[in-house]
């Protein structure tokens, strides 16, 4: 069914809203701004635009949720259909980066917000976490299906973990502490060692190694 011109034309407005919000959060920063000065930056009217979102918080997810979805849906098209558990995890997280090292000062703000959020309805936000975590336990279900993770292991604890381990590398770089391809190979290293665990080899695997 064709696009009707009513449609259509709140469609084009919540996209200049979006655009609107992302220039004035780049150029004066996300307390600063208003969503008065959105709406008047957009060309749309106050009213109009609160009849789309209530605060700048959802706005925000609007102009990064729809977007961090694209490239997460684009990450796992992508997915090599044999790649280690590691390789695979390192291949959607890598995904991620890349996006985010487009425009690193939104990025940054998108984490905080999305770590430590300052308002807004928590529901996109929830539900978008919910589909990250559902995604990695499918990774960590292939895994075990190929004998490479315990079976016993619960699937969401292990995407739990490598998601918190994501974050953490992800919060350094956006940071300034750490550049990107420091920041990749030390969340190998993470996840290596994840997978691997803190016990010692027994005496037997650790003779085969000398």
């Amino acid at each position: 069914m064709a696009e009707g011109l009513r449609e259509r034309n709140k469609r084009e407005k919540l996209e200049r809203a979006k655009q609107a919000a992302r220039e004035l959060f780049a150029r004066q920063g996300f307390e600063a701004t208003t969503i008065r000065q959105i709406a008047e930056h957009a060309g749309i009217g106050l009213g109009t635009l609160y009849s789309y979102v209530q605060t700048k918080h959802e706005l925000l997810d609007l102009v990064f949720l729809d977007e961090w979805g694209r490239v997460e849906d684009a990450s796992y098209a992508s997915l090599p259909e044999e790649a280690s558990l590691v390789e695979a995890l390192l291949h959607v997280f890598g995904t991620m980066m890349d996006h985010y090292a487009r425009d690193p000062a939104m990025s940054r703000l998108f984490v905080r917000e999305t770590l430590f959020p300052g308002g807004g309805d928590m529901g996109p936000r929830m539900e978008r976490g919910l589909r990250v975590l559902q995604r990695l336990c499918g990774l960590v279900e292939r895994a075990q299906r190929q004998g490479e993770v315990d079976p016993d292991v619960a699937p969401v604890t292990a995407a739990s973990n490598a998601f918190g381990l994501y974050l953490f590398h992800v919060s350094t770089w956006l940071s300034g502490m750490r550049g990107l391809e420091d920041t990749r190979s030390a969340l190998r290293d993470s996840l290596e060692l994840q997978l691997r665990g803190l016990r010692p080899a027994s005496p037997r695997s650790r003779k085969s190694r000398t």
